[in-house]
């Protein structure tokens, strides 16, 4: 059987490229897999196909529930099957989606302890979709949220989220001509970590 999924947004991840982090993320039957930037939630079928049982959260309702205008062309707007549910089911997977909500990945809702087997999640990182949190005056309001502190949050949520032995693979964006080990700061972010 083929998998792929139905497009509901234009920055949905390429199939292959999502086999390709569950793979390396090592998922097996059975596992708890957590998307904290769920968009889509092109990550999370194929570590349903894997046999894990998958859940996420993002901070674009929209996105989760595949509201809004369609990128298709000559759809007006998205079907009521054009979401993470009508994907899974789709696929034969829904008995292993266990939902989503909505949620902004700077102010988790999730308890602090071990939790997951796999973190596996695409940031969004500016270039095709807006980083936001919420933020300071109000619940409602949005502000940026940089790369460099999705990538601190990241961690630290990970340390805290995953169980011994747990694997977190994320996508990271960078420009091949300039990066540098030296470019992600990693004892600057060494002092940030909470482990």
């Amino acid at each position: 059987k083929q998998w792929y999924q139905r497009r509901v947004r234009g920055t949905t991840m390429d199939a292959q490229l999502s086999f390709i982090m569950a793979n390396l993320a090592m998922i097996e039957r059975g596992d708890l897999v957590y998307d904290p930037f769920l968009g889509t939630g092109s990550l999370i079928i194929p570590a349903a196909v894997h046999g894990a049982y998958s859940l996420g959260s993002d901070i674009d309702v929209k996105a989760l529930n595949g509201w809004g205008k369609s990128t298709k062309r000559g759809e007006e707007k998205y079907q009521d099957n054009q979401n993470i549910e009508g994907n899974m089911i789709s696929y034969g997977l829904d008995h292993l989606y266990l939902g989503s909500h909505a949620a902004d990945f700077s102010k988790p809702l999730l308890r602090d302890s071990p939790l997951f087997d796999v973190i596996l999640t695409d940031p969004p990182y500016g270039i095709r979709e807006a980083s936001l949190k919420v933020g300071p005056k109000s619940d409602v309001q949005q502000s940026q949220f940089t790369l460099s502190e999705q990538f601190l949050e990241l961690l630290n949520f990970s340390a805290r989220a995953l169980v011994v032995g747990g694997r977190l693979v994320y996508w990271l964006p960078v420009i091949r001509d300039l990066y540098s080990p030296t470019s992600l700061h990693l004892a600057h972010l060494r002092q940030h970590l909470h482990l």
